[in-house]
């Protein structure tokens, strides 16, 4: 059997640290293709613990709307969650920002029911969740450190974080012309004792609560900035 040595194990370390989780998501995270082929999503963070990436249409007129319809947060069925993360907690998940979202917002905007003129629709989905060992640490970059780090990895007994991508998109409810979007993630760093333990929705709901007033900012946010746009001449 070939040794692992003390140099190959560091190097597994440094391996492990450059590749850190980040609350920005990745091109692989993206999965939504619903925006116009020209454009493209870049980041846009509203503070440390809320970043992403996002895009606001051109053309959009904010003050055209004047009510908000807010569906359920929809599941992607054909993806494959993590073993570790019960799709009941993500049920709860979708059922609890739902109904926090439609009572934050309803002091910006009227929130209704049905479609109709000068009604615009966010739609929101859980596209992704992974749970994931959670990062070496700086101190185990150290000799002993990394060994220990890359046996508990080995052995599936690494603490594991977990990681949620949300997709929000405004569209006008009668088109459904996309108008803005944007692709969050809800991470939640080494809830998870091992890579045998399964998720309880009390471990996010810090998380969860942190997203649903990211997706309040994001309207706020994309009506801003489409004000802030030249009017275009006729």
């Amino acid at each position: 059997m070939k040794k692992i040595t003390i140099k190959a194990t560091m190097g597994m370390a440094l391996l492990l640290l450059t590749a850190c989780s980040s609350l920005v998501p990745t091109s692989k995270e993206i999965s939504n293709n619903d925006i116009p082929k020209n454009e493209t999503l870049k980041e846009v963070d509203f503070d440390s613990l809320e970043k992403g990436v996002q895009w606001v249409s051109d053309t959009v007129q904010p003050h055209y709307y004047t009510s908000l319809i807010v569906p359920k947060v929809k599941l992607e069925r054909n993806i494959t969650y993590s073993k570790q993360i019960p799709e009941a907690v993500l049920e709860e998940l979708s059922t609890i920002v739902t109904k926090q979202l439609r009572s934050n917002i309803s002091s910006d905007i009227k929130v209704v029911d049905k479609v109709g003129p000068h009604v615009a629709q966010i739609n929101l989905r859980i596209s992704r969740a992974t749970a994931n060992p959670e990062d070496l640490k700086l101190t185990e970059v150290i000799p002993i450190g990394a060994v220990i780090g890359a046996v508990k990895m080995a052995l599936g007994t690494r603490d594991q974080s977990v990681r949620i991508i949300i997709e929000a998109q405004i569209v006008d409810s009668i088109s459904n012309k996309p108008l803005a979007e944007r692709v969050s993630v809800i991470e939640a760093a080494g809830v998870l004792e091992n890579d045998k333990s399964s998720l309880r929705y009390e471990q996010i709901k810090k998380d969860v609560d942190n997203f649903v007033k990211e997706v309040r900012t994001f309207i706020q946010s994309a009506a801003y900035e489409a004000q802030q746009r030249p009017v275009k001449a006729s």
